[in-house]
């Protein structure tokens, strides 16, 4: 990963890939993907603004999950809290960014969590 100066709080970058790799570890193992599943993050700057996708192959997204799943207490895995995807989405407004998923493949089943933080890259 290439060197860059970020106007961000290290807690909350941490705090959006936790959850995000989280979450695509557990959809991994409640997938056919348990012994095969693959998680990537990619970072990409353009300008001054970070752009943090974090995609896995596990069980994907529904259309009731897609949602629903940046509400609190709407999460879909019985381990977790419910609150790790509305904590990225609340860090990726406060940087005047967005968050959202999309499918990367016609199954559904490869997803990507793409994360926009606006004027961080110095």
């Amino acid at each position: 990963i290439p060197s860059m100066r970020l106007n961000v709080v290290p807690a909350e970058v941490d705090s959006i890939l936790l959850n995000l790799v989280s979450n695509s570890a557990k959809g991994i193992a409640a997938s056919s993907n348990r012994e095969s599943g693959r998680i990537r993050v990619r970072y990409e700057t353009s300008g001054r603004d970070l752009s943090i996708a974090v995609a896995d192959n596990g069980c994907g997204i529904t259309p009731k999950v897609a949602q629903i799943m940046f509400e609190p207490l709407e999460g879909r895995f019985a381990e977790g809290t419910g609150m790790g995807l509305p904590i990225v989405k609340y860090i990726a407004e406060r940087y005047h960014g967005r968050v959202q998923a999309r499918k990367l493949d016609a199954e559904g089943l490869t997803t990507e969590f793409l994360v926009s933080l606006r004027n961080v890259v110095h």
